[in-house]
């Protein structure tokens, strides 16, 4: 598993995780978490991202996507309809409700054919004070739709049929066939809504140039708790409290966010106090362990994220052909110690991941009880080797009945210093258990 690292002063445990959905509103949806009352003066933030973002939206998919922090930033600055807390779980944001089959506002027909609908909160609107329409989701579709524009394109939309504006604050999505994550349209990206009253008519005079607009940086409008105040590029962005939220006010009033890629130079920052908060995926562990250690004015959060080692297996023509034998993957993974790997290599702070899911996420505490684990074994892994016609030699050297070595080639890409580890590791692991293996690190330009 992956260790995902948060950094951030003492003063800000109660703050962190509502400004990353909702900016702490006291009338927020669950999961937000609520400022300390203000005593006196403004509420003031220095916040950090480890990137320079060039747009506040990764709704413009080739200028936004993989930018550190960006998605926590453009969640202050644009509400969707709901939100997402940090258990996985939806909850209305610009909306009244999230559609379920339970409120009625999902449909299942018959055929397979389905309906979602989205009615909007009363009072929602933009930061330049006109309202948040029915209308505006359906013009976000429609860029959605637009094959012109393939740089907003989203592949969700092969799933809709229609969508119909209701009236000025509902709006109905009716589905070819079942589609599970039907309640996140205008929920992420890349449809999280965008104004219609200040883009259509560049649309339609241009719409190749609607990726160029000022707009999506220093002229954004959105609906989030935050209001852009001024964005210098390569530089920061600075963000006042938007006084009309729909979810109320936010507890603090200004966040200025500064935009710095160097790793060491954010580390700097943070042991120097310069910095309060950092957005999104920021140090290394290694990193993060001395900021830890060093930062008496802070402290440094970790938690269970994705998967680092994940072994994908060639099955086209494998080689050995014995890789396409489901015992003899299982008698690879049971021969890898991954709790040793996880406590040499992440700290001993990740989970051995036992499944593709996240423990934190809700759908893996459904299935935890019937997931296969692969426990470290080195003697069932031999045992299950020799029951695969594999003979061991006297160096504890495993050959194939023909007498040539049992050899695997395992690549990563290189650059990657944790996935180079792993990979390393890994083939130490199956050589001390008598597999020959090939390490291999694959240049990025491969």
């Amino acid at each position: 598993m992956e260790i995902p690292v948060r950094v951030r002063s003492p003063a800000l445990a109660t703050v962190a995780a509502g400004l990353l959905l909702m900016a702490c509103a006291p009338s927020a949806a669950p999961g937000a978490t609520s400022a300390p009352a203000k005593t006196q003066g403004p509420v003031h933030l220095t916040a950090a991202v480890q990137s320079d973002p060039a747009v506040l939206s990764d709704t413009i998919r080739q200028l936004g996507q993989g930018i550190a922090g960006l998605d926590q930033l453009q969640f202050m600055v644009n509400s969707g309809t709901a939100g997402v807390d940090d258990q996985g779980e939806l909850h209305p944001l610009m909306s009244e409700a999230v559609p379920s089959t339970e409120n009625g506002l999902w449909v299942v027909l018959p055929d397979g054919r389905m309906e979602t609908t989205w009615r909007i909160r009363e009072g929602a609107q933009w930061h330049d004070g006109q309202p948040l329409t029915a209308a505006d989701l359906l013009f976000t579709a429609n860029l959605g739709q637009d094959k012109q524009l393939a740089i907003f394109g989203d592949p969700v939309y092969e799933q809709i049929q229609n969508i119909r504006e209701i009236d000025s604050r509902t709006l109905t999505v009716a589905w070819k066939r079942p589609y599970i994550k039907a309640d996140f349209l205008f929920v992420t990206r890349p449809n999280l809504p965008v104004p219609k009253h200040l883009l259509e008519r560049p649309y339609l005079d241009d719409k190749m140039s609607i990726p160029a607009l000022p707009y999506w940086h220093e002229d954004f409008v959105g609906t989030g708790p935050f209001k852009v105040r001024q964005f210098v590029r390569s530089s920061h962005v600075s963000l006042v409290a938007n006084d009309l939220y729909a979810l109320g006010r936010p507890k603090v009033d200004e966040i200025d966010v500064r935009f710095i890629p160097s790793s060491t130079t954010l580390e700097a920052n943070l042991l120097a106090g310069a910095v309060d908060l950092v957005l999104g995926r920021s140090l290394s562990l290694e990193q993060a362990l001395v900021v830890r250690d060093q930062w008496q004015a802070g402290h440094v959060e970790t938690g269970d994220f994705s998967q680092v080692m994940v072994l994908y297996t060639q099955f086209i023509n494998p080689s050995p052909a014995i890789i396409g034998d489901v015992q003899f993957r299982r008698a690879l993974l049971h021969a890898i110690d991954r709790q040793q790997l996880a406590d040499s290599l992440q700290a001993g702070l990740a989970p051995i991941a036992h499944s593709f899911l996240n423990p934190g996420e809700p759908d893996y505490r459904a299935v935890q009880d019937a997931t296969v684990r692969y426990e470290y074994d080195p003697r069932l892994a031999a045992e299950m080797l020799g029951n695969l016609g594999y003979l061991r030699a006297a160096d504890g050297a495993w050959k194939e009945p023909a007498g040539q070595p049992l050899s695997l080639e395992i690549r990563t890409t290189q650059g990657d210093d944790l996935q180079e580890k792993l990979m390393f590791a890994a083939a130490d692991q199956w050589q001390r258990l008598g597999i020959r293996t090939d390490s291999i690190l694959v240049s990025p330009q491969q």
